[in-house]
């Protein structure tokens, strides 16, 4: 059980880092060098991203 604490407290704190990286416009190769997680984690928290946004346009 530590280990999946561990991997999610380090998702939850490159979720900033990772959501700024993917509105400049890099790729999700280079997110992931630079931000040390997995390329299935970052996708993970480009999904999530991109469904935040799809739900704002919705409610404006």
């Amino acid at each position: 059980m530590a280990i999946f604490i561990t991997r999610q407290k380090k998702m939850d704190d490159s979720y900033r880092k990772v959501e700024a990286m993917y509105r400049k416009g890099l790729s999700t190769d280079e997110i992931a060098k630079a931000v040390n997680l997995d390329r299935m984690d970052v996708l993970d928290i480009e999904q999530k991203i991109y469904h935040l946004d799809v739900r704002a346009r919705k409610f404006n």
